[in-house]
């Protein structure tokens, strides 16, 4: 529904093992072209109380991807819809889903969708539907699908920031932080910049990007932390939505 691609502050940032099989099975090329500018990890690095205890395998897989892949969900997108473009697909922006017929008694689907920029009403015959619009799916509500997940009674804050100076040693790889003052995890998130994950108990007061940044040179001491600029901030309640739940796709071809 925007009228561009995201920018590169924050959002989605991993592509799991399966995801880039899948894109690898549409077309070798196309995962190529992700991976050319993505970061990869094998390995997590395990601190606790400023000691290197143990590093661990990102994943276990039987996949020729088995490896962590860090991309910015802004240059996958654009990477996507240069390949759709080349094959003559055009990515309309700006409509919204507003309502579609469920009885699926014919071929295709009957939708009504909206132009954000004109306001303008249309009703469309699509052959698919495919509902991948998050937890607050028109698709999935629709069809009274409940929205499965799990999680934990914690908060998490989550920040990309970029960074003056740190003395952690394996900064630029995926790490697992703990110590007394809490737990964290860090990665690169794009060129530049950091992403670092701090998980709090529920039952404490919300926090800013300023008190987030305190914490974490807590969690991270002995090692030190120089802050540079704050991009991207968020917090989230621990819940994890199961994906297939939320996406799916329907298709009336016989």
């Amino acid at each position: 529904q925007s009228t561009s691609i995201v920018n590169n502050d924050g959002r989605a940032t991993t592509l799991n093992t399966r995801t880039l099989e899948h894109i690898h099975s549409i077309d070798p090329t196309l995962a190529q072209r992700i991976l050319r500018v993505s970061r990869t990890y094998t390995d997590v690095h395990y601190y606790v109380d400023g000691a290197l205890v143990r590093t661990g395998v990102a994943f276990r897989s039987d996949s020729q991807f088995a490896f962590a892949t860090q991309c910015p969900q802004a240059i996958v997108q654009g990477i996507f819809i240069d390949y759709l473009a080349s094959r003559g697909v055009h990515v309309e922006r700006q409509i919204r889903l507003v309502d579609f017929e469920d009885s699926f008694e014919s071929d295709g689907v009957s939708a009504m969708v909206e132009n954000l920029s004109t306001g303008k009403m249309s009703a469309v015959e699509v052959a698919y539907l495919v509902g991948a619009d998050g937890p607050k799916s028109v698709t999935r509500m629709k069809l009274g699908i409940p929205l499965k997940g799990f999680g934990t009674p914690n908060l998490w804050f989550m920040m990309d920031v970029s960074i003056i100076h740190t003395n952690l040693p394996t900064i630029e790889y995926r790490n697992h932080v703990e110590n007394k003052h809490g737990v964290m995890f860090t990665l690169v998130s794009s060129d530049n910049l950091y992403r670092f994950c701090l998980r709090t108990n529920a039952e404490e007061d919300d926090f800013g990007p300023e008190e987030v940044m305190a914490r974490i040179k807590l969690v991270l001491r002995p090692f030190e932390l120089e802050f540079d600029k704050v991009y991207w901030f968020t917090r989230y309640d621990g819940t994890w939505t199961v994906a297939s739940v939320s996406a799916f796709c329907f298709s009336r071809h016989r």
